[in-house]
This record gives C-alpha cells, sequence and structure tokens, in this order.
C-alpha cells in the first residue's frame, strides 16, 4: 500500500469549500509522499484486474452464450478482454449480479484498443463528475454504477 494522505488531512493546504471542488472536478487528492511508487500501484491494480477476471469459458457461462461468441464480441470490442498467456480475461468490471452490466457494450465499443487496461478500469470505478444519479444528493457516481 503506498503511503500518503488523503485530502482529509490537507486542512492547512485547502479550506473545505475548496476540497468539496477539486472532489468534485474529479481530481485526485491523495497526496503521495516521497518515496511511493505509481508504476508499482498500477502494476498491483493490473494483477488484482486479471485475478478477477473471468476466462472467456466463465463469462460464456455468466451470459449464457458460447464461447465463439464471446471471442467475436471480444473482436468487435463490445466486450473488453486482456490477453493473459494464451488467453482472453474479461474483467469483472464488465458483469454484475450473473450478467453483463447494461449497455456496456454501447460504451465499450468506441474505446481505442491503445488503452491501458488499468486506465479503463479506473475510468470505469472511480466517480465521474459529470455523472450523477437524480436519487442521489448532487455526489458523482463511476460510470459502472451509473450505467447499473
Amino acid at each position: 500500500m503506498p503511503t500518503g494522505r488523503w485530502a482529509a488531512d490537507l486542512g492547512r493546504e485547502f479550506t473545505a469549500e475548496e476540497i468539496v471542488a477539486l472532489k468534485e472536478g474529479g481530481l485526485d487528492l491523495w497526496v503521495r509522499e516521497a518515496g511511493s511508487d505509481p508504476l508499482a500501484s498500477t502494476a498491483a491494480k493490473y494483477v488484482a484486474l486479471l485475478a478477477s477476471a473471468l476466462t472467456t469459458k466463465e463469462a460464456a457461462g455468466v451470459l449464457g452464450i458460447g464461447e465463439s461468441r464471446i471471442r467475436q464480441r471480444l473482436r468487435e470490442g463490445t466486450l473488453y478482454g486482456v490477453k493473459a498467456g494464451r488467453e482472453n480475461r474479461l474483467p469483472a468490471f464488465q458483469f454484475e449480479g450473473g450478467r453483463e452490466v447494461p449497455t456496456i457494450a454501447e460504451v465499450l465499443a468506441p474505446i481505442e484498443r491503445s488503452v491501458h487496461p488499468v486506465a479503463l478500469l479506473n475510468w470505469f470505478l472511480l466517480p465521474n463528475p459529470d455523472l450523477y444519479l437524480e436519487e442521489e444528493e448532487a455526489r458523482p457516481v463511476c460510470p459502472r454504477h451509473w450505467l447499473l
């Protein structure tokens, strides 16, 4: 775990209103101390992403379709996969409760395949200042939660 401190500890550097505005703007207020390693943090997220990802066979079982259709959707870009050795692994953020996250295929299709898996994971799981749910108090939600 990297060493650092959260924005809540930054009262001497920012006012409470500034902290709220920065968070709402999507700024990561985690302050990394000297010696923390962003590369190690990204590598750890990547390992976790692969560890929780589904094989094509598992994804086919979740969606109730054949493995060949999973491979076809990976080629189309309507499912996202990461090569792990000779097989594709499908990150778990695409699935919820034994089904595909609603409309995720439409969100994934235009995404460039060169986007790093951790960058895509972060985009889906971190609050987005443009996405809100009406029943929540003006608090941004992550794209995955918004789709659900």
